[in-house]
């Protein structure tokens, strides 16, 4: 994460050349800092709540009116202007998973929901706009995994996600995207490593070639150092943009898959990870192996659960939980209502 981090910066700097030898220099940064220390951990904070900027009622009491003040996050939702943005995680994506699971079965995650991610959050982003059901995408999941370990991920990963991308993605999946707000980060590597955040597309084989590019690490995705996306060289969206936020959405909310005590305060405030709402067992060095290599099985399905319940936790905490389930009734006695007068 720091050697993607250090990469970002690089990439802003106006003083990186033109030249494709720029991206070796990247790839090796990260490389060489993984190998020499993977678990260079931040001094802890006093709770993984901390970094959050938080307006519940239990914590906060406007004196005047003796009510709550809504929090950013729930003046979105209400506002039809709350978005999510889903960080590079590599083959995290189970948490992510649960989390979109969880955030769709609320009601808060819809198909007009702005959603951004890259590397692995660029998967999620465009998974929950896919009209695929939490059990077609965990069978997914598990293919990728299955096929990974038998394989080995170095160099395999690359094809073996188009191939299962393309299995499982419905043929309308360039529109749905569009249509639905999915951004997509990739990274341009010419003439210097640059941000870019992909929004529309001409269709399936498009929008698979973005996530592909957004997925790309370096050599490690398929053997080679980049690939090109819409005749331009490209490569790892997480490189330049390891966090992307969607256009059109007010307040994002921010969700990462590795635990937020041991990235400290780089990414900026985040809402959603493993260890904002209860202790998380696992250390950096394990996360980052989970990373780049498919985690046990019954690993996975526990990530799906911890995704879930993160989702609950902040959805509750911020009040959007309790405002989706109240519009949700709304709903239904409105339409328990049209149905008796049309009956």
């Amino acid at each position: 994460i720091e050697a993607m981090l250090s990469a970002s910066r690089l990439a802003a700097s106006p003083s990186t050349s033109g030249r494709s030898s720029d991206l070796s220099a990247c790839a090796g940064q990260c490389h060489r800092t993984a190998r020499r220390s993977p678990l260079r951990a931040l001094p802890p904070r006093k709770s993984p709540l901390d970094s959050v900027d938080y307006y519940s009622g239990a914590d906060s009491i406007d004196l005047e009116s003796g009510s709550s003040p809504k929090s950013p996050a729930l003046i979105a939702y209400e506002n039809g202007t709350l978005g999510f943005g889903f960080s590079a995680g590599g083959l995290l994506f189970p948490y992510y998973l649960g989390v979109v699971s969880e955030l769709r079965a609320m009601g808060i995650l819809t198909d007009d929901t702005p959603v951004a991610g890259a590397s692995a959050g660029s998967l999620i982003a465009a998974c929950s706009k896919s009209g695929l059901g939490t059990g077609a995408l965990k069978d997914a999941l598990t293919d990728l995994a299955a096929q990974c370990r038998r394989l080995g991920t170095r160099h395999n990963l690359g094809p073996v996600l188009e191939g299962v991308l393309r299995e499982v993605l419905p043929q309308d999946m360039g529109e749905r995207a569009t249509a639905c707000n999915v951004h997509v980060a990739v990274t341009h590597v010419l003439p210097q490593p640059k941000p870019v955040l992909v929004s529309s597309y001409e269709g399936r084989d498009d929008l698979i070639s973005a996530l592909l590019t957004s997925c790309h690490i370096p050599w490690y995705f398929d053997g080679r150092l980049t690939t090109t996306f819409r005749g331009v060289v490209a490569c790892d969206g997480g490189l330049t943009n390891f966090l992307p936020a969607p256009t059109g959405a007010t307040h994002t909310v921010r969700v990462c898959c590795f635990p937020s005590s041991a990235l400290g305060t780089r990414l900026g405030r985040l809402c959603i990870t493993p260890d904002s709402y209860e202790r998380w067992p696992h250390d950096m060095r394990a996360m980052l192996g989970w990373a780049f290599e498919p985690a046990p099985e019954p690993m996975m399905l526990s990530l799906i659960d911890k995704g879930a319940r993160d989702a609950r936790a902040w959805a509750t905490r911020e009040g959007v939980a309790q405002a989706a389930a109240a519009a949700a009734l709304q709903h239904g006695v409105l339409a328990a209502a049209g149905r008796q007068l049309l009956g």
